[in-house]
């Protein structure tokens, strides 16, 4: 019956699932890069955003959907990642003994309209949230070792989400006979990426940190060219410290606002205060260094939970 009202609530999705894949970051990098790998059987560094320089394992799958010729293929393997976190949760909620909210959750994402939206479509931000999802669910449940390695796994998928994942881990520390291990494992999907962008630009987190570690072709001047051209899809409210929150609460006034309504409730009297203050804080931060509203969808998909 769960399973049913998800696939009911999901229904308006279908149209855009049957359709070729008309996004314009979609089709410009998040499936172009992969495209151009194939096309000239190797990894470019030349020609595609900067960002294709850092661990992007997702959008390196699409090529398993290109390869088989229909980029709609892409489309459904984002829609597996939904539906894959929401059966960890219920999982979750089944033991518990709690099996009715364990459906309930996911259609409460669900209201999320961006999260409707980046369901169908094969961008790296369904995919990435999910890992988050999943591997904070396996957390509180102590399976720390898959938790670690699904979590990594959402860092590896989208490195913005990082200091989500890193507030989410102080609110939820491993067992200290655990920690070595956890980290390793944690690490573990980053550590190649790190090493190729080493050895091809000098840089292991290109192009960041470009002002302490020499970094092929990016200097001053490029980073000056990224901040003009990006500038106008960010939020200028949340470039101020002091300005953060009251910015934060704008914003999820207009992406989720029941949750908003909720949340003060949830962080005073709710069952798991801990994870709602670890979502609320990561929420925020992740503002704060990615400027982008769409970066908090992690949290919010755990909150609606």
């Amino acid at each position: 019956m769960g399973l049913a009202s998800l696939a009911v609530g999901f229904a308006p999705c279908l149209l855009y699932l049957v359709v070729p894949e008309f996004q314009v970051d979609c089709d410009k990098y998040h499936l172009g890069a992969p495209w151009q790998y194939l096309q000239t059987h190797r990894v470019l560094f030349e020609h595609i955003p900067y960002y294709f320089h850092s661990t992007l394992q997702v959008d390196f799958t699409f090529a398993i959907q290109l390869l088989l010729g229909d980029d709609r293929l892409a489309k459904w393997m984002v829609v597996s990642y939904f539906f894959a976190a929401s059966a960890v949760f219920a999982a979750r909620c089944r033991r518990d003994g709690a099996q009715g909210a364990g459906w309930i959750g996911p259609l409460l994402a669900l209201s999320i309209g961006q999260l409707l939206w980046l369901v169908t479509v094969a961008k790296n931000d369904i995919p990435a949230a999910s890992l988050f999802v999943a591997g904070c669910v396996l957390t509180q449940a102590r399976r720390w070792t898959l938790g670690a390695a699904l979590l990594g796994l959402c860092v590896a998928a989208k490195i913005v989400y990082g200091p989500l994942v890193a507030i989410w881990l102080l609110f939820h520390p491993p067992p200290w006979r655990t920690a070595f291990r956890f980290g390793f494992i944690l690490l573990l999907p980053l550590i190649p990426w790190w090493i190729k962008s080493y050895l091809a630009l000098g840089n292991p987190i290109y192009p960041f940190g470009y002002a302490w570690i020499p970094s092929l072709d990016w200097g001053p001047e490029n980073r000056a060219a990224y901040d003009h051209f990006v500038a106008p899809i960010l939020h200028p409210d949340t470039m101020s410290l002091e300005k953060l929150p009251g910015a934060w609460v704008r914003h999820m006034r207009g992406f989720h606002l029941p949750l908003l309504l909720a949340l003060p409730g949830m962080a005073l009297l709710g069952r798991d205060r801990r994870a709602v203050w670890a979502c609320a804080v990561g929420s925020i931060a992740i503002m704060g260094i990615g400027h982008i509203h769409r970066y908090t969808l992690p949290a919010a998909w755990l909150l609606s939970l």
